[in-house]
């Protein structure tokens, strides 16, 4: 078996060139769903169930308590 660099080392190297590679770590990590497996992306992203819109149902109730806490 080939030894393979990381992707995560390789994104890490990439983004050192545009001086972005703090921000790697900001947002939330992302998990495999085995049970999206075989399904539509576009249907996931749409029906909210891929991680993206999990990330987006979460920044929208952290704008609401943000935007609560302003009264």
């Amino acid at each position: 078996m080939e030894d393979k660099e990381c992707i995560w080392a390789r994104a890490y190297e990439r983004l050192k060139f545009y001086n972005e590679s703090e921000k790697m770590l900001d947002g939330e990590a992302v998990y495999y769903n085995a049970e999206l497996l075989g399904t539509s992306a576009w249907a996931n992203t749409y029906l909210g169930r891929d991680s993206a819109a999990k990330r987006r149902k979460n920044q929208t109730e952290k704008e609401k308590v943000i935007s609560n806490n302003g009264d």
